[in-house]
């Protein structure tokens, strides 16, 4: 359910990065809302979101929310990195890399310390 709700969150928020850069000027009128709504990578992005929702409801359900959401939130934080990386072939610095690294240890002794 983990990955689920993560892949999700993660390929949603790649969606709408690139959704975004294809629209020109985002401002809050009307015009410009229903450009963004009409964007087929928004709408992807937003459709992810609300598909992953009914596995991160899932997760609260199972787990204390102070091991859930830390877990969730650093997993989505490390994938977004990852992704961004590797398709919109953004910059990840060796401080960054270093970063990563220590997010993915962070989640793993959450996830192992929330198991007991």
């Amino acid at each position: 359910m983990f990955l689920l709700a993560i892949a999700g969150n993660a390929i949603g928020t790649i969606l709408i990065k690139v959704g975004t850069g294809k629209i020109p000027s985002i401002n809050f009128s009307l015009d410009s809302i229903i450009s963004i709504l009409r964007n087929f990578y928004v709408l992807g992005g937003i459709l992810l979101y609300a598909a992953s929702f009914p596995a991160y409801n899932y997760i609260l359900q199972k787990l204390n929310v102070n091991i859930a959401f830390p877990i969730f939130t650093s997993a989505s934080f490390a994938a977004v990195i990852i992704i961004s990386f590797f398709f919109l072939k953004e910059n990840l610095t060796i401080l960054q890399m270093l970063g990563l690294i220590l997010v993915m240890g962070g989640i793993t002794l959450l996830a192992t310390g929330g198991a007991r």
